[in-house]
């Protein structure tokens, strides 16, 4: 790896413990003034830090509330032989049960 390379990837201990914060549980909704008062930096080095780990480090996605809608999301594992995974997953989707 080059020099160019690992500068690129590297994050300091500041970084570190930045993205610790954004990462928890409603992490994302951290204001740049909440963040720079737990972190003991400034609203600027907040937003800067913020906006390159955002860029190259994170993945912003959006997750949909189901309970909103009064839905209830269930995992489960099903274990299929003789390679019937095709035609069970063509049943469920069928299903008027499965939305």
């Amino acid at each position: 790896m080059s020099q160019v390379d690992k500068k690129e990837t590297s994050i300091s201990d500041m970084d570190r413990k930045l993205l610790k914060i954004l990462l928890m549980p409603n992490g994302d909704l951290k204001s740049s003034k909440s963040l720079s008062a737990n972190l003991g930096i400034p609203i600027t080095t907040v937003r800067r830090r913020r906006k390159r780990l955002e860029s190259k480090f994170l993945k912003m996605h959006y997750v949909l509330d189901i309970e909103k809608f009064g839905w209830k999301r269930v995992d489960f594992f099903i274990s299929i032989r003789n390679g019937m995974v095709n035609a069970v997953a063509s049943k469920l989707i069928d299903s008027d049960e499965v939305k």
